[in-house]
């Protein structure tokens, strides 16, 4: 709107000489028809046209008037008897001359009215414009701080001047998250009476400073942005010259504050259903987790007490065989308590860290082998044919984490599928992430579980489970794993088997760099 107000003041420079063009062109072809036709009588209806044109091609109204009343000078001077004089005193002719003036001036003012109205009509749609855009732009903004720059960088690009936004009070808020942003040459804010203004624009919740009823021997203008009766924030905008804005940018601001407005508040109802959300979900994983716990831990205990029990009370009646098979169950339900306490460890870490990782970039190849590795150590008997991409790849992730969920998908597969085939885990670069998948062939998942496999109750088997071991607690673990490094995690059957997908962000070799 300042660009086109500059435009109108650059064209006004041109009007004098557009006046007088047009004025000569009128009188060149007055001249050219009262010597073709030698009639004059049309000559009054060539200049009040060109009166129309002088009014449609010059700013406001001084210049149309101004043809007008040359044009009444110019056909009396060249083409009313006697010519080249002029002669308002013959019969007739004041009242023919001041009728053509009249008809010139009502003319001229009509024609500059109507271009006036189209140009404030063409302002309101170009507000409009750029109002709307502002709108589309703050709502799909993810965060305040983008909200923030937005405005600013639209309001700096508006008003051409320096422009701040304090999120919190001026004078009373320090540290960094009272620093405000800006843009421009931001020094004058720091003025102390300018500070001043802007904490009486955040304490009343009016406007202060320049051009306001509280201005405060400031020299730049602050305007709160009010939800309710709350000041969400204030805005500094540096007016040139110590002159306040014009009008039409201030109603520019007030049209566009509001959906600043509306674009914070939704942010901050966002923020907070999404906050909601995370803590509903940490709780339903709690209870998820405590349910499983109770399941699993209490069947493998009474099979160790069991075992121990039968061993002390019956050792001299037992055989060796029956001794070390009693020893073994309970070596193995030992293992398996110990690796779900580790499991239980891993939650309890993600869960003090509020669903955060430390990722660092990490060679894919390097963890999957890991994994593998230590999968065979605790089950020497598993095969698993592994297939990565032949690219090095670095991938940002919590390595340890990582492995400990491919660990318990693999460990899964092996002991609930029910197969000799082996396990196989492929890894693949997709665009925008890697995705992991480990398949087995064997007797699949049942379908009615499917839905809530991962929420630490599940079972896996089509018809039986374990009745030592489940898995719930596992893929339960697993979720939260992949969830916190902002990755999915599915299950689905194939035609001979089971597949768990999951995925981790990839943004190719910008990983490496990070």
């Amino acid at each position: 709107m300042y660009a086109l107000s500059k435009n109108i003041r650059q064209h006004k420079a041109f009007d004098p000489g557009i006046t007088a063009v047009l004025l000569a062109l009128a009188t060149l072809i007055s001249y050219l028809f009262t010597e073709t036709t030698q009639n004059t009588t049309n000559v009054a209806v060539v200049y009040m046209l060109f009166v129309v044109l002088v009014a449609r091609y010059t700013s406001g109204h001084l210049w149309g008037v101004l043809a007008s009343v040359a044009g009444v000078i110019g056909v009396n001077f060249f083409f009313t008897y006697p010519f080249m004089q002029l002669d308002f005193t013959r019969s007739g002719y004041p009242i023919t001359f001041i009728g053509m003036l009249a008809i010139s001036l009502i003319t001229s003012a009509a024609t500059a009215q109507v271009k006036e109205q189209a140009r404030i009509t063409a302002e309101r749609e170009k507000v409009m414009q750029q109002l709307n855009e502002i709108s589309r732009s703050l709502l799909t903004a993810e965060d305040i701080p983008q909200i923030i720059t937005l405005t600013l960088d639209y309001l700096y690009t508006f008003t051409g001047s320096p422009v701040i936004l304090y999120t919190e009070d001026p004078i009373m808020s320090s540290g960094p998250a009272a620093q405000p942003q800006a843009r421009g040459v931001s020094s004058v804010f720091l003025l102390k009476e300018e500070r001043q203004a802007a904490h009486q624009a955040y304490v009343s919740g009016r406007p202060s400073g320049i051009g306001t009823a509280n201005p405060l021997s400031s020299s730049c203008l602050y305007l709160p942005f009010l939800s309710g009766e709350d000041v969400l924030s204030v805005l500094g905008i540096g007016c040139a010259a110590g002159k306040p804005l014009r009008p039409d940018a201030l109603t520019f601001l007030n049209l566009m504050i509001p959906q600043v407005v509306m674009a914070m508040e939704k942010q901050r109802l966002s923020d907070t259903h999404q906050k909601l959300a995370i803590e509903s979900e940490k709780e339903k994983t709690r209870a998820n987790l405590l349910r499983a716990v109770s399941h699993d831990l209490r069947t493998p205990l009474t099979s160790m007490i069991g075992s121990s029990a039968t061993y002390l009370e019956a050792k001299d009646y037992l055989s060796e065989s029956d001794k070390d098979a009693l020893i073994g169950q309970i070596h193995e339900d030992s293992n398996w308590l110990l690796n779900m306490v580790e499991n239980l460890l891993t939650v309890t870490r993600i869960n003090n860290e509020n669903a955060n990782v430390n990722k660092h970039p990490e060679p894919l190849e390097e963890v999957v082998s890991e994994a593998v590795l230590r999968l065979k150590k605790r089950l020497p008997q598993a095969a698993v044919t592994v297939h990565i991409p032949a690219d090095f790849l670095m991938v940002s992730m919590d390595a340890t984490l990582i492995e400990q969920v491919i660990i318990n998908l693999l460990e899964n597969a092996v002991k609930h599928s029910h197969t000799d085939r082996p396990i196989e885990l492929n890894v693949t670069e997709m665009s925008d992430h890697i995705r992991f998948e480990v398949k087995d062939y064997g007797t699949g998942l049942r379908e009615d579980l499917l839905p809530t496999l991962f929420d630490g109750s599940a079972g896996y088997e089509s018809g039986s489970s374990d009745a030592s071991k489940g898995m719930g607690i596992g893929l339960s673990i697993c979720k939260t794993i992949i969830h916190s490094h902002g990755g999915t995690i599915t299950a689905a059957n194939h035609p001979d088997g089971a597949v768990f997908t999951f995925t981790l962000p990839y943004e190719g070799e910008s990983d490496y760099g990070k």
